[in-house]
């Protein structure tokens, strides 16, 4: 006696569908390059303005209000400066270090001032120095976040394309 397996009627071969990884991936970049470029613009034009102010020598006043924060530059990054307030001497209010490069000159953080009330804030350096702002940690961030999601990105697009190619092709 023999069996005959039953006949089942055959699946048709799967279509391409849509890629979600492909669409996902794709997000992501455009997502990650709008943070480098958001970041870095607000990086560079810190810079820009930095280079743009003028250089004193010796001393000057900044006029602040309560709240506001300025930092000294110098291109020479072992430059001492000290700052008086309206209430007496100003501690140096940096957490970290920063420098920037504008052209063929590189700045270096080298003061930060939180004024604590308004008022003239006289200051002396021994090194020629600019007054501006410091750097934007969120165009730092901005380019951090950026760059992690682009590294995402183009894994997912990768893996999205491995297994939506093939799968298009069958179809």
């Amino acid at each position: 006696m023999s069996y005959v397996a039953p006949q089942y009627p055959s699946t048709p071969p799967a279509k391409g569908g849509k890629p979600w990884l492909l669409i996902v991936g794709a997000v992501l970049a455009i997502i990650a390059v709008a943070l480098c470029c958001v970041g870095g613009f607000m990086t560079v034009g810190s810079g820009q303005d930095l280079a743009d102010s003028p250089e004193y020598t010796g001393s000057h006043t900044v006029t602040l209000q309560e709240g506001d924060t300025r930092a000294v530059w110098s291109s020479d990054e072992s430059a001492s400066c000290s700052v008086t307030g309206p209430s007496g001497s100003v501690s140096d209010a940096s957490g970290s270090t920063q420098t920037t490069s504008w052209g063929e000159e590189q700045y270096h953080r080298v003061f930060a001032i939180e004024a604590d009330q308004a008022g003239g804030y006289p200051i002396n350096c021994a090194s020629p120095f600019r007054v501006g702002d410091s750097l934007s940690t969120g165009g730092f961030i901005g380019m951090g976040v950026g760059a992690g999601l682009g590294c995402l990105a183009v894994v997912l697009v990768g893996l999205g394309l491995v297994l939506w190619l093939p799968r298009r092709k069958r179809a």
